[in-house]
């Protein structure tokens, strides 16, 4: 599946780095391997339970994967 960048995916990334975090830090604060804490924020892993202690972690609010998918699935309807 190829990468896309959608809007959730910038926020979740800007809150990354207003807290200096990077995708191996949060795999390790939350127990997780990098590629599990990469694919949740690409949209490619819908786990509830580990993408409420991503949010939760950055300070985001759980609707962000919400917007997330309802990002990705605009764009599987309307490819660019």
């Amino acid at each position: 599946m190829a990468q896309t960048v959608t809007a959730s995916t910038k926020k979740i990334k800007a809150a990354m780095a207003l807290r200096g975090l990077t995708m191996h830090l949060i795999a390790d604060a939350i127990g997780v391997t990098h590629g599990g804490v990469s694919r949740t924020i690409a949209g490619n892993r819908r786990n509830s339970r580990l993408r409420a202690k991503i949010s939760r972690l950055l300070g985001l609010p759980p609707s962000v994967w919400q917007d997330l998918d309802a990002e990705l699935m605009a764009q599987e309807k309307h490819p660019q």
